[in-house]
């Protein structure tokens, strides 16, 4: 799975799931942190988020990535899942 093909996960969840505004989705605030002024997640967002992650992309993600505060902007998460599918620890 390449990494565009992960933010537009991500992007379906967050417009979907999370109910983000689609204004939001734009490259331009892949890197601003989910947690932040602009899209003000909350700890229950995150861990929903965190949720809604693992199911679509089939994967488990280590907890070094949220302790590492990876796990907080959209190119983040991507990493995250990216590394998690290249551990080969996958859920099935």
């Amino acid at each position: 799975m390449e990494k565009h093909d992960i933010v537009d996960g991500l992007l379906d969840i967050l417009r979907e799931k999370m109910g983000v505004d689609e204004n939001l989705l734009t490259e331009e605030y892949y890197d601003n942190q989910l947690t932040g002024m602009i899209f003000r997640f909350t700890a229950l967002d995150m861990i929903c988020l965190f949720l809604e992650v693992e199911k679509k992309f089939k994967c488990s993600i280590n907890s070094n990535g949220i302790q590492n505060y990876e796990f907080n902007s959209i190119l983040g998460i991507a990493n995250v899942v990216m590394k998690s599918k290249s551990s080969k620890i996958d859920l099935k």
